[in-house]
């Protein structure tokens, strides 16, 4: 089954600094932990760079995503690029590598992952 992020764009924001809670790597959702698995799949990078990047929603301080499972922070660099004309298909690809719920864009910095 293929998955359609629903993409809005709220606006650019700077640096996600300050916005992590201070241990984001702690006890991992099943989503968390399957999108972490995929982008590190899909985008080769080490799974100690994706944990800062794809955390627990409730471990998001800046509380983009209500009733979310998973954050995702795109501006570490990661592979999931906003601006990227591929991103769609990308969100996409992942969504079906994680088998677990479809990625919603917060802003061009933040991404989601609802069921």
């Amino acid at each position: 089954m293929n998955f359609t992020p629903s993409c809005q764009t709220v606006g650019r924001l700077g640096s996600t600094t300050g916005i992590i809670k201070e241990n984001p790597m702690g006890n991992p959702n099943k989503h968390t932990v399957a999108y972490r698995k995929a982008i590190v799949e899909k985008f080769g990078v080490t799974e100690e760079e994706v944990k800062l990047a794809v955390v627990n929603a409730e471990d998001d301080a800046g509380g983009w995503a209500t009733g979310a499972h998973t954050i995702i922070y795109m501006e570490f660099d990661i592979g999931l690029v906003y601006y990227s004309p591929r991103f769609l298909d990308d969100c996409c690809d992942l969504a079906n590598k994680a088998r677990l719920g479809y990625i919603e864009c917060i802003n061009p910095a933040v991404a989601a992952v609802y069921d």
